[in-house]
């Protein structure tokens, strides 16, 4: 994956996760995009997804961390990630 998606350096990163987080990353991120094997292939990772069952939706962001990474400007960025995914669950249920 994209260190949006592991970290760097990429092994150690993905052990820490693995050694670490505790809990699935089943909708951390995904891909997004147009497979055409006999065209162009666009495809992109999406750092926002969402779980809807029945009535409840479980929101997920990633967020990339750099050598360069403040801790609260990356929380910030991912509260704005979830503010996007809050608004169209608010557009639904109105």
């Amino acid at each position: 994956p994209t260190p949006a998606v592991c970290g760097l350096p990429k092994t150690e990163a993905y052990n820490f996760i693995l050694e670490n987080e505790g809990y699935n990353r089943k909708y951390y991120s995904g891909i997004i995009g147009w497979l055409n094997p006999d065209g162009i292939t666009n495809l992109y990772v999406n750092l926002r997804c969402m779980n809807i069952s029945g009535n409840t939706a479980t929101l997920f962001a990633g967020g990339g961390i750099l050598p360069s990474s403040e801790a609260n400007s990356e929380w910030e960025e991912t509260q704005h990630k979830m503010n996007t995914m809050r608004k169209c669950l608010e557009t639904v249920n109105r």
